[in-house]
């Protein structure tokens, strides 16, 4: 009997030492599945993070890009201003001292120049402000004070529709009047 009593305190202690090593297996099991979602929460934060560093930093791009456009777009149509006056400087100096070219031929070669440039408005104003040439005969009239002239020297700036205006002075002087280009 003393034999069977052990037998059955081991019996029960196996048995004990059995379901204490399945609970721990278990016990084992959740603490790696908890693990395991820590991990993915963790990696899902960081990639959340970076994607929205990512974003950022290609906002910023975009900005500095678009940045270096406008300022590009600006400096060609400085470029073009200043080229355009200084090729129309010899018309509006012979104009201006009643030589043999009226404002007639001032407009042909501005309409000539204007219709190859690409620009949306061109205007030469003379050092009053009142229009020479345009290349928009509709919405310009010849002969009146031009609403956009800001004096006789340089001038650049944004209109309402984004687009660059630029005004040069036809000469060093600034006596023989400006032109203004309105980008495209």
């Amino acid at each position: 009997m003393a034999e069977e009593k052990q037998s059955t305190s081991e019996t029960a202690e196996a048995q004990t030492n059995a379901s204490a090593r399945r609970d721990f297996r278990v016990y084992l099991w959740w603490a790696g599945i908890a693990f395991i979602m820590f991990v993915l929460v963790y990696q899902a934060w960081q990639i959340r993070s970076l994607k929205g560093q990512m974003e950022t930093q290609r906002q910023e791009h975009q900005k500095e890009l678009a940045d270096t456009r406008d300022q590009g777009d600006k400096e060609r149509v400085i470029a073009a201003a200043e080229a355009f006056a200084s090729g129309i400087e010899p018309l509006m100096f012979l104009r201006n001292r009643g030589g043999d070219i009226t404002d007639e031929t001032v407009k042909q070669v501005v309409t000539d120049l204007g219709q190859k440039s690409g620009f949306s408005l061109i205007v030469v104003v003379d050092d009053a402000g009142m229009v020479v040439a345009t290349t928009d005969l509709a919405n310009v009239t010849v002969g009146q004070r031009y609403a956009g002239y800001k004096g006789p020297g340089p001038h650049e700036e944004k209109n309402d529709e984004g687009k660059w205006v630029v005004q040069r002075p036809v000469s060093r002087q600034g006596n023989l009047g400006s032109v203004i280009l309105i980008d495209r």
